[in-house]
């Protein structure tokens, strides 16, 4: 394969591709034989030429490498460029992402310890982000790899993170992930809190891992199920394979004062000491036909 940075990485096959550019798997040989060979992950993008687009790929990474000593934060090694390209070395992450665990494979679904395990690995990943002054605003199942074995999440993808608490910069993230004020199509806000916005779409993302799914596409008053939410907030419960319980914890989320919304530290301990996240066999065959 191609090397680059002088020789220090050769790179071998595509671990993924898309609009960004493409992964490599890539291996930095430290002395002869196997054992000594370490293997990355090449990131590799296309430079932009617009200087406000360079500047906003510069800063993504420098947020990354900023957060990247944390254990459930996909490690940023190094980055370096030639006239065309970024080359961003990363530590491989070979179990998929959390999106593909949670819809294709059920990974997640009924594993209490499993769940909880997971979602607490997320959700200290974003808390020492948000000690280091980075607030993610893409936090989805999409943006967390996993290990080989599923045991060990990994958060990732900085490029909408932003280092300011209060933003008015509108309608950043992914829509299903967005709380209302990001959102701003009933509430007239004139900025928004990015760290309570980032407690929301964690409470979207445990939300899928219960349930498989979301419960609305988006968080506005024109969304149906989010209308029926609104008005009657029992319906976590009531319309999700889910216990009362869990249903309390994804409320204390899901409140539309940013300022009522559980901390990451409540929310932590809470997700650590409720009884019981799913259903129980004999609960889902007694319960209505929309949860089942």
């Amino acid at each position: 394969g191609q090397t680059i940075d002088n020789g220090s990485l050769r790179l071998l096959d595509t671990l993924g591709c898309g609009g960004f550019g493409a992964v490599f798997r890539a291996i930095a040989p430290k002395g002869r034989g196997p054992s000594n060979t370490r293997v990355f992950a090449v990131k590799v993008i296309a430079k932009k030429s617009d200087p406000r687009a360079a500047q906003e790929q510069m800063r993504e990474l420098a947020y990354h490498k900023r957060v990247s000593s944390h254990p459930n934060v996909v490690t940023l090694h190094r980055h370096f460029s030639d006239s065309t390209f970024i080359y961003v070395v990363l530590d491989v992450v070979l179990g998929g992402d959390l999106f593909t665990a949670i819809v294709d494979k059920a990974t997640y679904y009924c594993n209490e310890g499993l769940t909880k395990k997971i979602f607490v690995q997320i959700l200290d990943a974003v808390a020492w982000c948000h000690s280091r002054g980075v607030f993610h605003r893409d936090l989805k199942p999409e943006n967390v790899l996993l290990s080989s074995n599923g045991l060990h999440a990994y958060l990732t993808d900085f490029g909408l993170a932003t280092e300011n608490k209060i933003s008015k910069t509108f309608g950043v993230g992914s829509r299903a992930y967005m709380s209302p004020q990001v959102i701003n199509e009933d509430l007239d806000c004139d900025s928004y809190s990015t760290p309570h916005n980032d407690i929301w779409a964690l409470g979207c993302v445990l939300l899928n891992m219960l349930a498989g799914c979301g419960l609305w596409k988006r968080a506005v008053y024109a969304d149906r199920t989010f209308m029926l939410y609104r008005q009657d907030r029992n319906l976590l419960h009531e319309a999700l394979p889910i216990t009362k319980s869990a249903g309390r914890i994804l409320r204390r989320v899901f409140t539309m004062d940013p300022a009522k919304r559980i901390s990451l530290a409540h929310l932590r301990v809470a997700v650590i000491e409720v009884d019981r996240l799913y259903l129980t066999a004999d609960e889902l065959n007694l319960a209505t036909e929309e949860v089942q």
